[in-house]
């Protein structure tokens, strides 16, 4: 008998406004939309009894899918075992509808590729700034392991970004910091993640969230190159 898992999904990404099959790779889903009595929800033909590995397919559709979106998308988890796919009861998730979704997806074979889209879904769903801010600079980590080398990396690509919304903030870093990379690993990414010290981030400090919040698109920008341009992740796989 099928055992179908059951899980509910949120976020601010496009989802099918009505029931929708779509592959990804050697799996299916069948994909429900959002109604006032129901989440918008996934769900798949379970494979294994602990299905583990069943809910790691499905995190890493949902990263893909994030990823393809540039935006957050969550999963809310739910149950297994029914004979068929069982709408998820709604939990006030709010989120917009897309109806140009993909029928078809592609999974990730290398780990790496897979790892930071990963952390870029995980970075996009937090509602913490300065801990999304610290997940995008993770996804640099992935291939510039020391602090010497990330600040490197960081120097040689900040010409390159072309992303609309950051050239004012871009131009300010010139401006103002006589090393922009050093500022944004020590003043950033070192101060979120260290609590002594200088400098340092503190979440109730308004000054600090401000200033993290007008370099977060730079570091995620930074990110978005990563994973495109030397991760060769395509925009939609």
């Amino acid at each position: 008998m099928a055992r179908w898992m059951n899980l509910g999904v949120s976020g601010q990404c496009g989802w099918p406004g009505a029931r929708m099959e779509v592959s990804f790779g050697e799996r299916s889903f069948v994909l429900l939309p959002q109604t006032k009595e129901t989440s918008a929800s996934i769900h798949l033909e379970s494979r294994a009894s602990q299905g583990v590995e069943d809910m790691t397919t499905v995190n890493r559709f949902l990263s893909v899918v994030s990823w393809a979106y540039k935006d957050s998308l969550r999963n809310e988890y739910g149950w297994s075992g029914s004979p068929a796919p069982i709408p998820v009861p709604a939990r006030n998730l709010a989120r917009s509808i897309n109806s140009y979704f993909l029928n078809k997806w592609t999974p990730l074979t290398d780990p790496k590729q897979r790892l930071a889209l990963a952390l870029y879904r995980e970075a996009v769903s937090l509602n913490s700034l300065p801990y999304q801010f610290l997940g995008f600079f993770k996804i640099i980590n992935i291939l510039h392991k020391s602090g010497a080398a990330q600040m490197t990396w960081i120097r040689e690509t900040l010409p390159k970004l072309r992303e609309r919304g950051i050239e004012e903030r871009l131009g300010w870093l010139e401006k103002n910091e006589a090393d922009p990379a050093r500022y944004l690993y020590e003043s950033g990414r070192c101060a979120v993640a260290h609590a002594f010290g200088d400098p340092l981030v503190d979440p109730d400090d308004l000054t600090d969230l401000r200033r993290l919040s007008a370099d977060l698109n730079v570091v995620r920008a930074l990110a978005e190159y990563l994973i495109k341009h030397e991760l060769q992740v395509p925009d939609y796989p």
